[in-house]
């Protein structure tokens, strides 16, 4: 079964795998799963062998420069006569291609294919057509297209599937062309008779299979309705011995089954003679079927030349059959013809310049539809309207060209449709909420330029739906977003608070917000007109509220006695906790304003005082100078309770060396408590001294110069 298939590698040759690089293994692979498959492809569809032997090479790494000369230099020592060989083709990155070659003698190459299975591949296959011509000379690498994926790791598998493919294929047409080699067409013999009342040339004894399936009849239509084949042995019909050929029945047009079959047709016609060698045409005219005023041979003209585009330079190599022409008539043929002609150009002459003028309208129309798709350029929608406008009313040409104005206009319609549309779905996927205020320029751009497509209304009327839904969309976006706004930031609600915290992040995106709609001209609705103005009044009232809340807790520390009306020691307690924490209220603005300036810059535009943070930092300054003058002045003339009180403020006033760095107030605290430390140590020295005296008098002044010096340090130790 598989004596016709072989494969040029063994597994055993490591020094030859080893040539490749980490992807080793899987050289390996695809080539034996390729084997087996091959295997597997021959044994169930082809169970008497291959019609042509057919080989599988070691994969070639496209990095190995040598490789791919030496597999087919190899290959072709191996084997000879007609063959097809595959060849796994890795190209890196997990990309992998195929390449099949048909031999039709030992080095006489028939056909040679590339197929790569990853889509929108950027592999220039020029390359390996170079290294394919150092061996075989003008010999082209055409890319054929199979299975494909976006996913170069696939492209094993589909290599592999698309190899077997193609050898089903070749196989196939290989065995089809035996048939009609080994066959022989016969003859049949004919008589005349009638058929309701016509005259009718009937085929009795066909030999030939071919013709067997062939139908006839004298009625006005084709019987024919699709193309029949028919293969010709010219030893059986004549003396000439040479390649023998086949004859295509085709269908008539415009007499078979409609406007479909027609098309159908046409296309099949033009599929087949594609896939010939060498065609002759043969048109089959009948003396019934020219019809009134020629009128049918203008038809069948016209059907050729949109069949076949450029007939004119192979007019000579079409053969012409005129049947049912009494013997008086054959002698008239060509003076009808060429009468024919000479209507069917004056006439033609005239369509052609409409259609000429109909296809620059639509180059000018493609003109401006190639900036509209490409979405790169200004586009003159009045223009484009027009241009469609005279296309559309163009429709009367279909009379005299059918086809012309149809296929434009429908081609032009679905394009813009489909355009639209997809610009309506990209832009309406878009959310639009608060943390995509940087996505409102490009968003507005779309919607812009769907918005300037209202003239194209006039010549597709579908398309202002598509207008209408997308400008519904962008309001109901831009209008919930400002109804959150207006409802997070209230200032009459905001001053009801009891913690004056502020979201700011959400503030800063909220301005952008409408930073954004201000820059595209985007207008707000009535009930919103106000929601940008009063967000900056809210910003703007938050910023004195600040400064009037850090100007209150700086005066209150400046202002600051431990003692009182009340003098108890719990309220001794309270103003000493009061005090700290207008030193950390003080200290958590500075740092809120300081991180607003430096993150929240729109924030921060709003503030009504631009330089608060110079102007606090030179404040905290003067005040740490003062305290540092008024402590020393108070220390060195023993007025031990005010001294307190500063010792007390500065203490809180550590709080504010913010950030790390900034130290002045503490290194004022760790002077003087080294300063109490010292003074202490020597009240106690003497209160000892007056004790081994019995100086009591000394020894109560000593001890009522520590309970001071005690209420001055409490908070240093």
């Amino acid at each position: 079964m598989f004596k016709n298939l072989k494969v040029i590698l063994s597994l055993a040759n490591t020094d030859t795998v080893a040539d490749f690089d980490n992807s080793t293994e899987e050289h390996v692979n695809i080539q034996r799963d390729l084997d087996t498959k091959l295997k597997k492809l021959e044994g169930q569809k082809f169970p008497q062998g291959f019609s042509k032997p057919t080989y599988v090479l070691k994969a070639v790494d496209a990095n190995e420069h040598s490789q791919w000369e030496t597999q087919l230099q190899q290959e072709s020592k191996e084997n000879t006569g007609k063959r097809i060989i595959l060849i796994p083709y890795y190209l890196g990155n997990s990309h992998w291609v195929g390449i099949i070659i048909q031999f039709k003698g030992t080095h006489a190459i028939q056909e040679i294919e590339f197929i790569d299975p990853v889509s929108n591949s950027s592999f220039v296959h020029e390359n390996i057509q170079q290294k394919f011509n150092d061996l075989y000379p003008r010999v082209t690498l055409p890319s054929k297209t199979l299975q494909t994926h976006n996913d170069p790791t696939q492209s094993n598998r589909l290599t592999i599937e698309n190899l077997l493919k193609r050898v089903e294929e070749l196989q196939l047409m290989d065995v089809q062309t035996e048939i009609i080699d080994n066959q022989k067409t016969y003859t049949s013999l004919s008589e005349k008779i009638k058929v309701n009342g016509l005259n009718h040339i009937h085929p009795y004894e066909v030999k030939n299979t071919d013709l067997q399936k062939i139908t006839t009849s004298p009625f006005a239509r084709s019987e024919t309705r699709y193309i029949t084949p028919v293969r010709v042995n010219p030893g059986d019909v004549s003396g000439y011995t040479g390649d023998g050929f086949v004859l295509c029945d085709s269908p008539g047009f415009e007499d078979t089954n409609g406007a479909e079959v027609d098309i159908a047709n046409g296309v099949g016609i033009t599929k087949a003679i594609k896939g010939c060698k060498s065609v002759k045409l043969v048109i089959l005219i009948s003396a019934m079927s020219i019809g009134d005023r020629q009128g049918g041979v203008k038809n069948l003209a016209r059907t050729l030349i949109g069949l076949i585009p450029g007939i004119k330079d192979h007019i000579r190599a079409v053969a012409y059959i005129f049947t049912k022409f009494s013997l008086e008539e054959k002698d008239t043929i060509h003076h009808l013809l060429k009468d024919a002609e000479q209507r069917m150009d004056e006439a033609d002459n005239i369509v052609e310049k409409i259609v000429r003028y109909l296809r620059d309208a639509k180059l000018d129309a493609e003109d401006l539809l190639k900036i509209v798709f490409q979405r790169d350029g200004k586009v003159n929608y009045d223009k484009l309207t027009k241009c469609l406008l005279n296309l559309k009313n163009a429709e009367w040409i279909e009379k005299y060209r059918s086809g012309e104005y149809s296929y434009i206009i429908k081609d032009v319609e679905e394009r813009l449709i489909e355009h639209i549309t997809e610009m309506k779905v990209t832009v309406m996927q878009v959310p639009l909420n608060l943390d995509n205020y940087d996505k409102i320029d490009s968003v507005h751009k779309i919607v812009s330029d769907i918005k300037e497509m209202k003239p194209l209304e006039k010549f597709l009327p579908d398309i202002n739906q598509h207008i209408v839904d997308v400008n519904s969309w962008f309001e109901k976006e831009i209008n919930g977003v400002c109804i959150i706004i207006k409802a997070s930031f209230n200032t009459e609600e905001w001053k009801k608070e009891e913690e004056k915290n502020l979201d700011f992040k959400k503030v800063e995106k909220a301005l952008q917000y409408f930073d954004a709609c201000k820059r595209n001209c985007i207008s707000l609705h009535n009930d919103f007109l106000c929601v940008p103005s009063d967000l900056e009044g809210f910003v703007k009232y938050h910023s004195d509220f600040v400064q009037k809340e850090m100007e209150s807790c700086f005066e209150n520390m400046r202002n600051f006695q431990i003692e009182g009306k009340e003098n108890t020691e719990q309220c001794q307690k309270e103003r000493r906790e009061n005090l700290f924490e207008k030193a950390r209220i003080l200290s958590k603005r500075l740092i809120e304003v300081s991180e607003i300036k430096t993150e929240y810059c729109r924030i921060f535009a709003c503030y009504t005082n631009q330089r608060i943070l110079e102007q606090w930092e030179q404040r905290l300054n003067d005040y740490h100078s003062e305290l540092t003058n008024e402590i020393e002045m108070l220390s060195a003339t023993n007025q031990n309770l005010t001294l307190n009180n500063k010792l007390l403020t500065v203490n809180a006033l550590r709080a504010l060396d913010v950030p790390p760095g900034k130290t002045k107030f503490t290194n004022l605290y760790y002077l003087y408590q080294n300063k109490i430390l010292v003074t202490t140590n020597d009240a106690v020295g003497k209160v000892l001294d007056a004790i081994k005296t019995y100086d009591y008098a000394r020894v109560a002044r000593g001890m009522g110069s520590l309970k001071i010096a005690g209420n001055g340090g409490e908070y240093f130790f």
